[in-house]
């Protein structure tokens, strides 16, 4: 257990009071507990953020290339960059540590994925092109050129009961013939 300055517990509406006590936990988060909270009750997680230093002294730098490589590259860079962290003792900075490491693993493992899909879509497209042309080499047009599809579905040549719509029916022929 540890202390935490300013942090603040929700109480009511709009109110707050003083972590009398916080732990810090392994995913970036801390525990707070109340001054009058006891062995039972539930502590109130919070997510650790790094203090932003927003003095006008000097402007914020960007991250160097070998912290960014420490931070995205094997296990031992990025522990011992994570050790000196800790030697700190700003929770805030080692959760971000964390944080942004998870972050790095998570897009690299969705791009991936997408790389894998990319790869699996070549290959159906490749083995529909090679479908088509055994389509091709079957004489499929020639063989099914009897079928015709139009925007409508299926026509056939001569089908019973069917007309064109310009059509006009003459009747006079039938007359005295019954069925």
């Amino acid at each position: 257990m540890g202390h935490l300055p300013d942090a603040t517990l929700p109480c009511g509406r709009n109110a707050g009071q003083l972590a009398k006590w916080v732990r810090r936990i392994p995913d970036g988060r801390a525990l707070l507990y109340a001054e009058d909270d006891g062995p039972g009750d539930q502590p109130y997680a919070v997510e650790l953020f790094a203090e932003l230093d927003i003095s006008d002294e000097t402007p914020a730098q960007s991250l160097p290339r070998w912290l960014l490589d420490a931070l995205t590259g094997p296990s031992a860079a990025f522990h011992t960059v994570r050790s000196a962290a800790e030697a700190t003792l700003d929770w805030g900075l080692q959760a971000e540590l964390l944080r942004y490491r998870d972050l790095d693993q998570k897009a690299k493992a969705i791009n991936d994925s997408i790389s894998n899909l990319e790869a699996e879509v070549s290959g159906v497209l490749a083995e529909q092109r090679l479908a088509l042309g055994h389509l091709e080499g079957a004489r499929a047009t020639t063989r099914l050129g009897h079928v015709r599809l139009g925007a409508r579905g299926p026509r056939k040549n001569g089908r019973v009961g069917w007309r064109h719509p310009d059509a006009r029916v003459s009747w006079g022929n039938e007359q005295g013939h019954s069925g």
